[in-house]
């Protein structure tokens, strides 16, 4: 089930170097993230992405989603959040495009 997108904080590359975040509250304050995580080989060489899933920050707990889920509740995320920069701009495009190639690299 898809949370209550809410207020829409963030959107981000990871520091992992190649895992997505899109973040935000919902009406009671809970925060929680849409996440892409990158995949990688023996050699760090990223060759594609996990399947999305929900993380409750508060709870720790993770729900799986389908790409198509991941890209309308992104949408959701994005246009929640008022006045974007240009590393949160640059973010979003590359998620989409993670989004849309479904992790496939």
């Amino acid at each position: 089930m898809c949370p209550d997108v809410g207020v829409g904080f963030s959107i981000e590359k990871l520091r992992d170097g190649g895992s997505f975040a899109a973040c935000s509250l919902d009406p009671q304050g809970k925060e929680w993230w849409l996440y892409i995580g990158v995949v990688r080989d023996e050699a760090s060489r990223r060759i594609g992405y996990e399947n999305p899933k929900i993380l409750d920050r508060e709870l720790g707990s993770e729900t799986g989603l389908q790409w198509a889920e991941c890209g309308s509740l992104l949408s959701r995320v994005a246009n929640s959040i008022e006045g974007m920069d240009d590393s949160t701009i640059r973010s979003l495009s590359e998620m989409k495009s993670v989004i849309d190639a479904e992790g496939v690299i």
